[in-house]
């Protein structure tokens, strides 16, 4: 190569004869460039040489100006040639400390990519840093990392209720039932999760009088099918205590699942509610004080077990039958005394069973089933509460059942978040509370002077209902009910005096209405 790079020293004294005498010269130098520099240069040095062709007949422009050109052109090529020898020399060095079987082409191009994976290699994989927080609106305001791992989410629930009765009665021995506006709900808190596995929810209710803490816990859920919760939150029971009552199907809830089922309580639960194993199985196990929110009775040792077992057993079946799940609940408390016993009531909040003082265990038990298809549902649900009197009194014995069904007549699927629709829905319910034998009304007669004795009483109700989802964030509602009772002196009555009970209607109307904001 140093031989021919000297033939073009000086090449600026040659004439126009000699310059076409050596083009076989320059063809030899292209090939040398092709072989230290790449292919782009080469192209681009022979666009930077006009007038030279390499092939057939090949000429140069005998234009004195283009030779000038031409020869300035040839000495920055020697300059460059001399560098490309320098460095294939350097990276043949370097070629020759690295031992690999196989043969490794030198280039450049090639050794960086080599080192440059190497040192990614042997570097430890730093984890995702926040990048900064992002605040938007999704069905509710929210403010969360840009990798997703935090989330902060403000929410509320404001429930604005009618309550419209046929005429004023009295509720059993208390207050008065009567059309009245309430506010029946009034919810304020924040959720979200930090860490990605970190959930937590905490939220309260505003009251006329007070604030109410519903919710304040943390669930932890680093195993997909045993999260951990801890803190004040819903027992594992009935689905339709399990359904957050922004997404209800009617104003109320059954009168048995508002009477005897567990609520929010202080305890522990490991569960994998809201994400069934292998899209079948689902469950939770939890301890409780048993005395429901905020409460902590100390004289009661006795802790309160519950659990809740679901399958979906038809999710592999055909598309009708996919979205069936079937449940079976209970709880158990240990020996306690408590100064009454469940409250079993109407939606309006008429009792249908004095409360009596109980002392030993609890039990509570029931199963539920939910079909989902398109447009439609079905829920259906069965409980019976069983509770000790002790000294020798039999066990106060109250259960119910109830069948739900909606149809969203504009097409919409069903599901809990709706965003929009019309549905209508109904409830047919029926609930007994029995003491298993007669026992006397202290402090009341009747009209006719008579000790007031009653043993159980009954109520059948039939609810019809219609629902506008104007939007995630708004709902309106409104039910139609008509209960039935079977226990004369023990029904809404228009009281005689203070302490004197006349028979009542067998049966009232009643009119629920609803508006809901929430986020």
């Amino acid at each position: 190569m140093d031989k021919t790079v000297h033939k073009f020293h000086g090449f600026h004294h040659l004439t126009k004869q000699h310059l076409d005498a050596n083009i076989p010269c320059l063809k030899s130098l292209f090939e040398l460039l092709k072989m230290a520099i790449s292919p782009t240069i080469v192209i681009f040095i022979v666009t930077l040489i006009p007038g030279v062709t390499l092939g057939q007949g090949e000429s140069v422009k005998s234009s004195d100006k283009k030779y000038e050109e031409l020869l300035q052109r040839l000495e920055v090529l020697e300059d460059r040639l001399r560098e490309s020898e320098a460095k294939r020399e350097a990276l043949a060095e370097e070629v020759n400390r690295i031992k690999t079987d196989r043969m490794i082409m030198p280039t450049t191009q090639v050794q960086e990519q080599k080192v440059a994976v190497a040192q990614v290699a042997v570097q430890p994989k730093k984890p995702e840093s926040v990048s900064g927080m992002t605040a938007g609106w999704d069905k509710g305001p929210y403010i969360k990392s840009r990798d997703g791992r935090f989330e902060f989410r403000p929410v509320g629930i404001l429930q604005a209720d009618f309550r419209g009765h046929e005429k004023e009665r009295q509720i059993n021995t208390d207050d008065t039932l009567a059309s009245t506006f309430d506010i029946r709900r009034l919810r304020l808190g924040f959720e979200g999760f930090l860490f990605e596995k970190i959930g937590y929810n905490f939220e309260v209710n505003i009251d006329e009088d007070e604030s109410e803490l519903i919710f304040a816990y943390v669930n932890f859920g680093h195993i997909p099918w045993a999260n951990l919760r801890v803190g004040q939150f819903k027992e594992p029971f009935s689905y339709e205590v399990l359904y957050p009552e922004k997404y209800l199907d009617f104003v109320e809830r059954a009168n048995i699942t508002a009477s005897v089922a567990p609520a929010e309580d202080i305890g522990i639960m490991v569960h994998n509610l809201g994400n069934p194993y292998a899209g079948m199985f689902e469950y939770g196990i939890g301890m409780f004080n048993g005395e429901g929110i905020h409460l902590n009775d100390a004289e009661n040792a006795d802790m309160e077990f519950a659990g809740r077992i679901a399958v979906l057993p038809f999710v592999q079946g055909p598309e009708w039958t996919k979205k069936t799940k079937l449940a079976f609940n209970l709880t158990y408390t240990g020996e306690q005394k408590r100064e009454s016993g469940f409250r079993a009531r109407t939606s309006e909040g008429f009792d249908i069973s004095p409360r009596f003082a109980v002392e030993g265990e609890r039990l509570r038990w029931g199963g539920d089933v939910q079909w989902f298809y398109g447009p439609f549902s079905l829920k259906a649900s069965y409980i019976r509460a069983e509770e000790e009197q002790g000294n020798g009194f039999p066990d106060l014995i109250t259960d119910g059942w109830h069948i739900d069904g909606t149809w969203l007549i504009t097409g919409e699927e069903k599901i809990h978040a709706m965003e929009s629709g019309w549905e209508l829905a109904a409830r047919y319910e029926e609930i007994r509370a029995d003491a298993q034998e007669s026992f006397q009304i202290l402090g009341y007669i009747s009209s006719d002077g008579n000790p007031v004795t009653i043993r159980d009483n009954f109520v059948r109700s039939l609810t019809l209902g219609i629902n506008k989802y104007l939007n995630y964030n708004v709902k309106v509602q409104l039910n139609y009910q008509h209960d039935w009772y079977d226990n004369s002196l023990f029904t809404p009555t228009s009281r005689k005096g203070e302490n004197v009970l006349e028979t009542g209607d067998d049966s009232i109307d009643k009119i629920l209405a609803r508006i809901q904001l929430m986020f």
